[in-house]
């Protein structure tokens, strides 16, 4: 007995030590919120500075239409083609190119709430927090925690032929709805006997 009392206050002692060692588990959504908050804000006072009046989408993605085509935007099994070119909130380019018969779902997060948001023949600009970018590892050239400012326009799909080979764009305005604003589609190229 009196040599086991000595063992288990020792057993004690070193799993005290050990336990204090051990940090606490946190919340992972805990860190994605507060980072969120952070990309919000910035993108909020980057669009603020700038002087651009965005909208915002379900997921929390700011976005500006600068034109908007007939017909729907991809969905996720669809293969696309478009235009980018992305940007850090400070304007410098990281990245710009074509993309040319790729799959949606191959896509970072951004790329794909933007691509659902843009029929094809659209061009738009979209405010990516860095949760649906490259979050905490960041890659290549962008590092960790960095919004995007992606700029989109894909190829027309739609084209109305009439008598003529004389190309005039149409517009038509915004419609709002009940619950969301949905775009009715503002740009039909037509061909038009002149």
């Amino acid at each position: 007995m009196k040599v086991l009392f000595p063992v288990v206050i020792a057993g004690i002692f070193i799993s005290s030590i050990l336990s204090s060692c051990i940090e606490p588990k946190q919340d992972p959504q805990a860190g994605f919120q507060d980072q969120w908050k952070k990309d919000t804000t910035a993108i909020g006072a980057h669009l603020r500075s700038a002087n651009i009046t965005a909208l915002t989408d379900a997921t929390g993605v700011r976005f500006v239409i600068d034109s908007l085509a007939v017909g729907f935007p991809p969905r996720t099994t669809s293969t696309v083609s478009f235009k980018y070119t992305g940007k850090f909130l400070s304007g410098t380019v990281f990245d710009q190119g074509n993309i040319n018969n790729a799959l949606v779902s191959g896509f970072i997060d951004g790329f794909k709430i933007a691509l659902s948001l843009l029929p094809k023949g659209s061009k738009g600009r979209f405010y990516i927090p860095s949760g649906y970018a490259y979050g905490t590892s960041g890659s290549g050239a962008i590092p960790a925690n960095a919004n995007l400012i992606l700029r989109l326009s894909s190829p027309m799909s739609l084209l109305l032929k009439l008598k003529s080979r004389n190309w005039h764009l149409i517009r038509l305005p915004l419609m709002p709805t009940l619950h969301k604003i949905q775009f009715l589609p503002f740009v039909i190229k037509a061909v038009c006997d002149m």
